[in-house]
């Protein structure tokens, strides 16, 4: 079995949240692990998308089948600590701690397709080159228009609702 390794040494997040993000994307499929972090809200998410789209790139330079590729093991080390202080009343000082990871990304490739969805990463990137210049703008603003029309404005409770809301018994 082939496998890619790729490395992203000094990330600036804590090794407990990186791996968080980590673990749900161990063990997926390359387009299902690119799906789960592009809706994820943590810091983390991007530069972790972003080194699964490196990983991606270099395995299809290799002459891997991006399809068939999935993620088969991702380690989140500790990294170097910065240690900071922050000034206090009655001329204390109080640490801070602001801690980096290392994170080590293998993919392997399955002998055939792993998961639902595909990867779009890579293809992205050709994609925008199709796309004369001028065209680009004028598509995103039309994209953007359209999207304002669809979005409702929410309703916003008044006054009282807000604060004097009663709870059902």
């Amino acid at each position: 079995m082939k496998e890619i390794k790729v490395k992203l040494k000094n990330l600036d997040v804590a090794p407990r949240k990186a791996r968080a993000i980590a673990n749900v994307v161990s063990g997926l499929g390359l387009g299902d692990a690119e799906a789960q972090l592009l809706f994820r809200r943590e810091r983390a998410a991007e530069p972790i998308l972003k080194l699964l789209r490196s990983a991606a790139a270099s395995a299809k330079n290799q002459g891997f089948a991006v399809q068939n590729l999935f993620v088969k093991s991702f380690r989140v080390d500790k990294g170097a600590t910065l240690k900071r202080w922050l000034p206090r009343a009655q001329g204390r000082a109080t640490p801070i701690h602001k801690q980096r990871s290392h994170l080590s990304l293998v993919l392997a490739e399955a002998s055939e397709k792993k998961g639902q969805f595909k990867f779009t990463g890579v293809i992205k990137a050709e994609a925008k080159k199709k796309i004369p210049k001028g065209r680009q703008k004028t598509k995103a603003v039309e994209e953007e228009k359209d999207r304002k029309d669809r979005i409702e404005p929410a309703k916003k409770p008044s006054f009282f609702r807000r604060h004097f809301q009663r709870k059902s018994i």
